[in-house]
C-alpha cells in the first residue's frame, strides 16, 4: 500500500488551508504533467469539448495503467499526476499512446513530461499531499507546498514531441471513461471558473481567506452553487455517445465488438433514462471535483451574475495589493466528464469545467496577469 493510500485525508475542503493532514511525497516519486499544446487557440476555435475530452482521458489512461491509487488533479486541458517509480514505465507508455491517438483522431498534440520529486526539492519547493475524502477509503487529491507549480514550469520548459508509437489495446486502456451527460444551462446565471495563485510575498493564509470570502459571497454554503445538479442530469443522444466513444477507442473494435459495445451502451443509457440507478446518479455531485487545490485554488461554481461581479471585484482588489494572481471565466453551462470503475461510492469520479473551456480561458487570463505584474519567478504557495 502506497503512502497516498494510507493517508487519512480531510472531510471538508476548507481544511485544506489549515496545514493539517498533509504529508511529504516520497523523494523518488515523479510528477507527470500531460498538457495539450495550443489549447487556448483550440478552445477559441470552438473545440473545447475535444480539449476537455482528451484532457480528462489522460486520467483514465493513467488510472487504468496503474496498480495503485494515483493522486492527480484535472486542469481542463490536461492533468498532473504523482506516481511511484514502479508505475512510471507503464503510465508513461499509456500516455504516449494516448498522445498518438489524440494526434490521429483529434489533431491535438498531447505533450507529456516528468520530473522527480527530489529534483523539485532541490529547487527549494515542497510537495505536500492530502485528499478530500469521498468515502472512508477514497478521495480527491490535494497538493500544496509550491512543488507542483515548479514541476509544471520545469516540465513545460523541457517538453519535446512525444514519440510516435503503435496504439495497442493491451497497453492503452480508457475503460470506464465516458462523456455522456448533456451540458445543462446554469441554474443561477453563470458557471464561473476560478483560478487563484498566491504570490511569493503573500501571507500564509491568503488562499484560505479567498476561499472563505467566496463562500461568504455565495451564501456560506457552496452546495448552493455546485455546478452539477443530479436532478437535471440527462444522457446525450445515443448517436452522439457512440461517435465520441468510437473516436476515443478506434483500435479496439471489430464489427462484432462494435455491435456488442453498442448494445451495452444502449442498455446503460436506457437504465439511466428509466431511473434505475438513482443512488449512483444522486451521488455524482459528491464525487465531482468542482473545487480542488494543487498550489492553485481551482473552482467551478454556478453563481449569479451579481455574485460573479463581487468575486471578481474582491480578487482584483487582492491582486492590486500584490497578494495573489487570478484568472476567471464565465460560461453558460458546466461540462462534465466521468471515470467509472464501478457505480459504488468512491469508485467513480467526475471532472467539471466550464462548457466553453472555462479553466483554459481562466488560465490565459491568469498568465496575462502574471506578465502584467512582472512575476516571472515561481510563486510561493501557502504551506
Amino acid at each position: 500500500m502506497s503512502f497516498y493510500e494510507k493517508l487519512i485525508g480531510i472531510q471538508e475542503f476548507s481544511q485544506a488551508f489549515s496545514g493539517a493532514d498533509f504529508i511529504k511525497a516520497p523523494d523518488d516519486w515523479m510528477v507527470i504533467v500531460a498538457d495539450i499544446e495550443g489549447s487556448t487557440e483550440l478552445v477559441k476555435a470552438g473545440l473545447y469539448k475535444d480539449v476537455n475530452r482528451i484532457g480528462a482521458a489522460t486520467i483514465a489512461s493513467v488510472l487504468n495503467a496503474s496498480k495503485t491509487d494515483i493522486p492527480f488533479v484535472f486542469g481542463g486541458d490536461g492533468a498532473t499526476f504523482l506516481v511511484p517509480p514502479s508505475e512510471y514505465e507503464n503510465i508513461n507508455r499509456s500516455l504516449s499512446e494516448l498522445s498518438a491517438l489524440a494526434l490521429e483522431e483529434y489533431n491535438q498534440k498531447l505533450r507529456v513530461g516528468a520530473v522527480v520529486v527530489s529534483e523539485i526539492r532541490d529547487m527549494g519547493a515542497e510537495i505536500l499531499v492530502s485528499k478530500l475524502m469521498v468515502t472512508k477509503d477514497r478521495g480527491i487529491a490535494l497538493f500544496k507546498g509550491g512543488g507542483l507549480t515548479i514541476a509544471d514550469r520545469m516540465v513545460k520548459e523541457r517538453f519535446e514531441s512525444s514519440p510516435k508509437v503503435q496504439i495497442k489495446e493491451k497497453t492503452l486502456s480508457l475503460k470506464g471513461f465516458s462523456c455522456r451527460w448533456i451540458s445543462k444551462p446554469s441554474v443561477n446565471g453563470c458557471v464561473m471558473s476560478i483560478l487563484v495563485l498566491p504570490t511569493e510575498n503573500t501571507e500564509e493564509n491568503t488562499v484560505g481567506e479567498v476561499y472563505t470570502q467566496i463562500e461568504s459571497i455565495c451564501g456560506r454554503n457552496l452546495q448552493r452553487v455546485h455546478p452539477i445538479n443530479h436532478s437535471r442530469l440527462e444522457n446525450e443522444k445515443l448517436t452522439v455517445i457512440l461517435k465520441d466513444e468510437w473516436k476515443l477507442a478506434p483500435m479496439q473494435h471489430s464489427k462484432l465488438r462494435r455491435f456488442f459495445r453498442t448494445l451495452v451502451i444502449l442498455i446503460e443509457c436506457s437504465i439511466v433514462r428509466l431511473g434505475l440507478i438513482k443512488k449512483y446518479v444522486s451521488s455524482i455531485p459528491k464525487h465531482a471535483d468542482y473545487q480542488k487545490y494543487d498550489d492553485t485554488l481551482r473552482m467551478t461554481i454556478d453563481c449569479t451574475n451579481q455574485q460573479r461581479e463581487r468575486i471578481e471585484s474582491f480578487l482584483q482588489d487582492q491582486y492590486e495589493k500584490g497578494r495573489l494572481i487570478y484568472g476567471t471565466h464565465g460560461s453558460d453551462s458546466a461540462l462534465m466528464t466521468c471515470f467509472l470503475e464501478t457505480l459504488r461510492d468512491g469508485e467513480h469520479f467526475h471532472f467539471v469545467d466550464g462548457s466553453d473551456g472555462g479553466y483554459t480561458m481562466a488560465a490565459k487570463k491568469l498568465k496575462e496577469r502574471i506578465k502584467a505584474a512582472d512575476k516571472t519567478a515561481a510563486f510561493k504557495v501557502i504551506s
